[in-house]
């Protein structure tokens, strides 16, 4: 048991910001990520054996996070939401420019539907290739692909022109 205790402590130690910006971008609350991503680990926790790849946890922690988020999604069924200075960590640490991207990025994110927003933080924030995210999501590539492209099509229509290629570079498609 303590071996497994120290494993899942050390699993928690590489995931936990990758899961919690994914929570957080999935839900625009900053305080809801962090339940979320809590509920996450004592979920896992109870689950831990049934983890197939331990040398890499995370496509695992995410599929359990992706099943609270969408329990949250049918339980509150919560407003739009909006991101604002508040929700973003450090925010001093930004500019005034870098800072409002930053939001205009979490709205046109929140602007997206659940779906869309999760296979684009799956490819764009995680860099789980197409392949990988069809296998962790049990769905044919070619829907994941046109998935991310109507998410990316989505995203861009949130933006001028001009701000399009600062914005969107995190989602560029891979080569």
């Amino acid at each position: 048991m303590l071996k497994d205790k120290q494993k899942f402590l050390h699993w928690i130690d590489n995931c936990h910001a990758a899961l919690f910006k994914h929570a957080f971008w999935m839900t625009g609350n900053r305080a809801l990520a962090e339940d979320l991503v809590q509920e996450t680990f004592y979920q896992a926790w109870k689950n831990r054996h049934s983890i197939e790849n331990e040398e890499n946890p995370l496509p695992w922690f995410l599929t359990v996070l992706r099943r609270e988020v969408y329990k949250e999604y049918q339980q509150a069924r919560f407003d739009a939401l909006s991101v604002s200075e508040q929700h973003i960590e450090n925010s001093s640490n930004f500019s005034e420019s870098d800072l409002d991207t930053l939001i205009d990025l979490g709205n046109g994110l929140m602007s997206l539907s659940a779906r869309q927003r999760e296979l684009l933080l799956l490819h764009g924030l995680h860099g789980f290739t197409y392949e990988q995210i069809s296998e962790q999501l049990s769905i044919p590539i070619g829907t994941v692909m046109s998935r991310i492209a109507r998410a990316r099509q989505s995203l861009r229509a949130f933006y001028t022109k001009d701000d399009i290629d600062k914005v969107i570079v995190p989602f560029k498609k891979r080569k």
